[in-house]
């Protein structure tokens, strides 16, 4: 008879080959980390979460590189099983693509100088392992803002009462007068005095 965790386990390498068979055969060594590139996704995770009874921790979902996809979908998880599993388990384990519990690093930087161009026409989804690679900031969401401060300035216009002794002075030295005539604001902005 089998324990719990050796029959997971073999359920597990039961739906990675059941997965295997359904799937194109452009995308045989790339399955957990196109996302929604691949056409039988859906179907694919939803026969996963059926069989599957182990919940990943989203801890553990971690890729800990911005190329663990592009490596993934070249095949890495397998030829380099030891290195992607613990540097990218996100896009190597079924149930952490399954569940969309992976996790991409943040590091918010433009490394090339046409990121935000290339931003603005597209460039982010067309190639997108390439450029949350080179250019995150411009296209990751995580590093723009996710809050907008909204406020409204009233301007108020300052209204200079009839100065009789500017007014007999010459239009020169009128003009001094009120240059050095200094405005100020009441605390709550209401009023406006001059001194």
């Amino acid at each position: 008879m089998l324990s719990s965790s050796s029959s997971s386990a073999t359920l597990s390498v039961i739906i990675l080959f059941l997965l295997n068979l359904t799937m194109p055969a452009s995308t045989m060594y790339s399955p957990f980390a196109n996302g929604i590139q691949f056409s039988d996704s859906i179907a694919n995770c939803h026969m996963f979460r059926r069989f599957s009874r182990s919940i990943e921790e989203p801890k553990k979902c971690i890729n800990r590189h911005a190329l663990c996809r592009y490596w993934a979908r070249n095949g890495q998880c397998w030829k380099n099983s030891d290195f992607m599993q613990k540097t990218c388990p996100g896009a190597c384990n079924p149930a952490c693509y399954c569940k969309g519990n992976w996790e991409e690093p943040i590091n918010c930087v433009n490394t090339v100088a046409y990121c935000d161009y290339w931003a603005e026409h597209g460039a982010c989804s067309v190639y997108r392992d390439y450029m949350m690679w080179k250019c995150q900031k411009a296209c990751d969401y995580r590093c723009k803002p996710q809050f907008s401060i909204n406020f409204t300035v009233n301007k108020m216009k300052p209204t200079y009462e009839t100065n009789k002794y500017a007014m007999e002075k010459t239009p020169r030295q009128a003009a001094k007068v009120q240059k050095i005539t200094v405005m100020k604001l009441s605390p709550d902005m209401s009023k406006v005095t001059k001194e």
